[in-house]
């Protein structure tokens, strides 16, 4: 804390002191602000951690819009500097030393705190620590001693990351790494460099996040989840690539608030878009898919809609002798039982914007370091078929001497998700074909009790916690539906996690006994319990290997096997579909499936926000409330 405040009193010094140079230049329209614009994102989000916005292909789409990364990949698949200057590779086989170094780009967070290196190194090693879960890990286990130090066998300083100086972040490998494969692993949007003393400080930073600070286009104004006022304005960094003193308020953000109404359901959000309200839908109501279906923009997201199975669930039994429950998910013919009678294809034509899916791996992930070839083209076809074939499934639980009526279990899917809720009832129907007793538990969020305070002792007012999320992590569930998303278009960011020496998982850090201060680490397996030496060696030899076409041979290998052992059921590749105003220009998109808003511009959006009451003129501007601040009025 002490560096960032002598950090920003430097700044300041500095800006001061070279205002009048800058006045020379000309000034900046203060009073201009630009767009108001009215869309509907996505459904609610609750918590904006990068780190935690792979389970649930809607949070990334807001997320995304708040923050910067190291790389970024292009709509066509090109990867690009984002707050990276420069890149340089360094090799030595004589000594075995591999390094890379990148220098940053100088930008500032939203509060005016300049983003260095050391950010950087935070956000990295946040993934890395013992104590913590994120399955983005995996992509850093190419750096030395990271394997170790996420296994507890190392101090997390001994991390090959350091700072040379403050724009500079120097990486040293464990072996001669692919530098490309390595550049996309840091394009991922769950490794966005983030503020330890924002993080650290606050365990619901992210939850209650107008208390933030952002790297990327847009920041959170406001964000309600009170009944009758629930909404989130996203409102332009004044900060993002611009120098404050003579950089137009506009130069890299055109919009100057994205605003979200959630008092308004998915169907009255298409109402309002016909109306010309909504400018832009980015998750259309079920009912309105087929009519949409031609007018939208479909792009294949690199997310897979998927059921884990819990193997360690004691599953409800009336069977003699099962009166306490038994691990029916460990029964690997079980778990290919329910795959099979799953017609995916009708699946997919009811959700509209998907495909029905044929592996684990998404669609889009590439095969080994470029677009030009994914890893789905070149998978073994029919690996999984898209229709329902009652009676393998039925041979396979006679196999196992099951008789699926003697077995009660529940599907947990995330409240509030319509397309969710429809692949769960029709999953559920399949499932009670073959007998077994099957419900649908739906997992809201629940409001932040009063007695729960942070560190200050106030009562963190307007939180939401995410049971759905609590459960998943804590494996509180006997099937739960996911959207694997992947964490970066290479395709060991889905399948290392399943892997027990990549997971990504946390590590109980307490002793077995309270007077030897010695800890034995034990490594937890996937949330689905699922842990094969056969499958954990596969993927060690993908890390491992030498060329890119090992690396990609040993992961199709292992999604063959992973697939033979279905500890996960894939259903549907997603598919993100929106729709915009004709007079909306300049969309922009990546290729994770989300958009990029900084420059969309409206024809007429002076006359739009003075119609929806955005825009208030001075002479009928009521009396003023007490209300936030707006970031660039602060200039």
């Amino acid at each position: 804390m002490k560096k960032r405040m002598l950090a920003f009193a430097l700044c300041l010094v500095m800006v001061l002191t070279a205002l009048p140079l800058f006045a020379s230049c000309g000034e900046v329209d203060l009073s201009y602000k630009g767009p108001y614009l009215q869309m509907y994102l996505t459904q609610q989000v609750y918590d904006y951690d990068p780190l935690h916005a792979f389970n649930n292909e809607a949070q990334l789409k807001v997320v995304s819009l708040l923050y910067s990364g190291l790389f970024k990949v292009k709509a066509d698949g090109g990867v690009e500097n984002d707050l990276v200057e420069s890149v340089e590779t360094k090799s030595d086989d004589n000594i075995q030393e591999y390094k890379m170094i990148i220098k940053l780009k100088e930008t500032c967070w939203s509060d005016g705190m300049t983003l260095d290196a050391e950010d950087v190194i935070y956000s990295l090693k946040r993934a890395l620590r013992v104590e913590t879960s994120f399955e983005a890990a995996a992509l850093l286990m190419d750096i030395k001693n990271a394997e170790a130090v996420k296994h507890g066998d190392l101090t997390i300083d001994a991390v090959g990351i350091s700072a040379v100086d403050s724009r500079t972040v120097e990486f040293t490998f464990e072996r001669k790494p692919d530098f490309e494969q390595f550049k996309l692993n840091l394009a991922s949007p769950a490794l966005v460099p983030l503020r330890e003393d924002i993080v650290d400080e606050n365990p619901d930073w992210a939850k209650k996040p107008v208390t933030s600070v952002y790297s990327g286009p847009f920041i959170i104004r406001k964000v309600s989840y009170e009944e009758g006022d629930q909404q989130l304005i996203l409102e332009r960094n004044s900060y993002y690539f611009r120098n404050r003193t003579v950089d137009a308020v506009d130069k890299n953000v055109t919009p100057y608030r994205i605003i979200i109404d959630y008092t308004k359901t998915a169907e009255e959000q298409m109402e309002m878009y016909k109306a010309g309200q909504v400018l832009y839908v980015g998750d259309i109501a079920m009912s309105y898919r087929s009519a949409y279906k031609s007018k939208a923009t479909v792009t294949d997201e690199l997310s897979t809609h998927t059921y884990y199975l819990n193997q360690n669930a004691l599953i409800k039994s009336t069977k003699a002798g099962e009166e306490n429950g038994v691990a029916l998910f460990a029964i690997p013919e079980v778990r290919q039982a329910l795959s099979k009678v799953i017609n995916r294809k009708a699946i997919a034509n009811s959700v509209v914007f998907a495909k029905a899916a044929d592996g684990i791996v998404p669609l889009g992930v590439f095969e080994e370091n470029s677009s030009g070839t994914t890893f789905r083209s070149k998978a073994k076809a029919n690996l999984i078929s898209s229709g329902a074939d009652k009676a393998a499934a039925e041979a396979l639980l006679q196999t196992a001497g099951i008789n699926a009526a003697d077995y009660s279990f529940s599907i947990s899917v995330r409240e509030g998700d319509e397309v969710h809720a429809v692949v769960a009832e029709a999953v559920a129907e399949a499932w009670r074909s073959l007998k077994f007793n099957v419900d649908i538990v739906y997992l809201g969020v629940e409001k932040k009790k009063s007695d729960e305070v942070d560190e200050t002792g106030e009562v963190q007012a307007d939180i939401r916690d995410d049971l759905y999320a609590e459960a998943l992590a804590a494996g509180n569930f006997e099937v739960i539906a996911k959207d694997i998303v992947a964490t970066a278009v290479t395709p060991i960011s889905v399948l290392a996690p399943f892997a027990l020496q990549y997971t990504g998982n946390d590590l109980d850090v307490t002793p077995d006994d309270p007077y030897n201060p010695t800890v034995d680490y034990e490594l937890k397996p996937n949330v689905s319990g699922y842990n094969s030496e056969e499958y954990n060696a596969l993927i060690k030899k993908a890390y491992t290997a030498q060329s890119t076409a090992d690396r990609a041979k040993y992961l199709h290998e292992a999604e063959e096997l992973l697939i033979k052992d279905m500890p996960v059921i894939p259903i549907l590749y997603n598919q993100d579909a929106y729709i915009a105003s004709d007079k909306l220009g300049d969309i922009g998109s990546t290729y994770f499936g989300y958009r990029d808003l900084k420059k969309v511009s409206y024809s007429d959006w002076e006359s739009y926000g003075r119609k929806y009451g955005f825009i208030v003129d001075e002479e009928t501007k009521p009396p003023k409330k007490e209300e936030e601040t707006p970031a660039d009025d602060a200039q």
